[in-house]
């Protein structure tokens, strides 16, 4: 049981947030993280990292680490599209105009830090997620995201460069 709910919710995770960062080679991002459902709670991290980018096929090459506090790190690789991420502009336009696209402008503290944000709130038929857009790498300092079967998942920004 314990292993579904986790790829259930690493699942929903990476779908949630792969859309949303500041494409620089070397970026890198570390969130703490939290599993809720039915009562139980698992705490781990979460890190993402830009590790090359391919011209000709106009990718980047993203490092992805998934780790529960006690267990085994999942570590995956992955080439995704450049039209995927949002740059440091765009980012500051949706900051300027945050309230036109539905959101609220934020001062958010994180164990990184404090940061000038935009909460937004993104909803779909399986998905509640709020996430508070900033200008870091990855483009989120928090995300807090319950998904229809009763998961729960809450990741705070701890360190980025």
């Amino acid at each position: 049981m314990k292993k579904l709910f986790v790829l259930i919710a690493l699942t929903m995770l990476l779908t949630s947030i792969s859309a949303l960062a500041t494409p620089k080679i070397g970026d890198y991002a570390e969130y703490d993280m939290n599993l809720s459902r039915d009562g139980m709670s698992l705490p781990g991290s979460y890190i993402q990292e830009v590790l090359a980018f391919d011209a000709a096929s106009n990718t980047y090459n993203v490092k992805t680490i998934f780790q529960l506090q006690g267990g085994e790190a999942n570590i995956q690789e992955e080439a995704k599209p450049a039209d995927d991420f949002i740059d440091d502009m765009k980012i500051d336009v949706l900051l300027g105009s945050c309230a036109d696209v539905g959101g609220t402008l934020e001062t958010t503290q994180v164990p990184a830090g404090n940061f000038n944000t935009c909460k937004l709130l993104l909803e779909d038929s399986e998905n509640t997620v709020w996430i508070w857009i900033a200008k870091v790498p990855f483009g989120f300092v928090k995300l807090d995201q319950t998904q229809k079967d009763g998961m729960h998942i809450i990741l705070e920004m701890k360190n980025f460069r």
